[in-house]
């Protein structure tokens, strides 16, 4: 017999785990993101640069074919701007866009996400011994028990 779709309510688990990526989601922002001046900077840009009639001119041709946003522009110029303000006030920089386990670069150069690649890079290597293993198992037949 043909299946039919019965749409069920959403379970008591459902609705909990909804509410809990709802109430926990903020607090995963980064210290930049949330900041007053960050917020200030990005609705003045938004204001000046995303309208309509200014989007165009705003961002630059090389910007606009790799589909680069005014929103995107606006958030990487007030990063920008922000940072400087606390460089010259001597505050400490703040955090824009973070995730989660991150941590300042180690000597300068090795960050989470590059350290993330350099331990996930032989995972194509193993995968593709992996596919050439099974392909000549295939090839070969199951062993024949005595």
């Amino acid at each position: 017999p043909p299946r039919t779709f019965v749409p069920h309510m959403p379970r008591i688990s459902d609705l909990g785990l909804l509410a809990a990526v709802l109430l926990i989601s903020p607090a995963l922002c980064s210290v930049g993101d949330r900041s007053y001046d960050f917020k200030l900077c990005l609705e003045r840009c938004h204001a000046k640069n995303c309208t309509a009639t200014t989007v165009v001119a705003s961002l630059p041709a090389h910007l606009r074919l790799l589909l680069w946003s005014c929103e995107e522009n606006c958030a990487y110029e007030c990063m920008h701007e922000v940072t400087a303000q606390d460089l010259q006030s001597g505050r400490k920089i703040r955090q824009f866009y973070g995730k989660l386990l991150d941590f300042p670069p180690l000597w300068w150069a090795f960050d989470a996400h590059s350290l993330w690649h350099l331990f996930t890079a032989p995972l194509p290597l193993l995968w593709y011994s992996f596919l050439l293993d099974d392909a000549h198992h295939e090839i070969r037949g199951p062993k024949k028990s005595v």
